[in-house]
């Protein structure tokens, strides 16, 4: 069942912390558990993606952007780079290839999460840097992955810049830096 509201203490200390266990797992896991455990991330922060009727169904809207900022940091940006303390041990154990589809994965995750909340976060002051941070981080795990995994990463961005391109409302989006959001994120890529 769903709420129509989650305090910010409910979000910060209970949600993230669970968030942030779930990358974890998905980053370093075994490959079952990782696959559930991107599982699990993909119900819990996209909207739309419900397999039963038991699934937890987090009051996603009531979110401030403040506090997505907050999860794109701790969860989802060192998803993509793998880039988290806590497992480096187990991450160093991973196969590169497995490691680099995991990457792909969690670019195509952060990608999906951010194009389904866009339209509410647009409004927010801290978007555009958000958003180039974005598309830094995928543009880096692009550049530095095999040549045969680099298409995965691409795809990513092809389908996030196609979206932003044909959006009215991001098209007047400024990046903060006196240009346009849409002509910085060309630039970055």
């Amino acid at each position: 069942a769903a709420a129509s509201h989650l305090p910010e203490d409910t979000w910060q200390d209970g949600w993230v912390p669970v968030l942030r266990h779930l990358a974890l797992v998905a980053a370093a896991g075994p490959k079952s558990a990782s696959s559930k455990a991107f599982v699990f991330l993909q119900r819990l922060l996209m909207p739309s993606v419900r397999v039963s009727e038991e699934d937890v169904i987090l009051p996603l809207g009531s979110v401030p952007f403040r506090m997505w900022q907050d999860c794109c940091e701790e969860v989802l940006f060192p998803l993509v780079s793998l880039d988290f303390a806590e497992v480096a041990e187990s991450r160093a154990g991973l196969d590169p290839d497995d490691a680099t589809m995991r990457q792909s994965s969690s670019s195509k995750l952060l990608s999906q999460v951010v194009l389904a909340h866009m339209p509410s976060w647009t409004s927010a002051s801290g978007f555009p840097s958000l958003f180039l941070r974005l598309i830094r981080v995928i543009v880096k795990q692009a550049q530095s992955a095999d040549e045969a995994f680099q298409f995965i990463f691409t795809e990513s961005l092809k389908n996030l810049l196609l979206m932003i391109s044909v959006d009215p409302q991001f098209r007047e989006l400024n990046s903060g830096a006196g240009g346009s959001l849409l002509d910085s994120t060309w630039a970055a890529v």
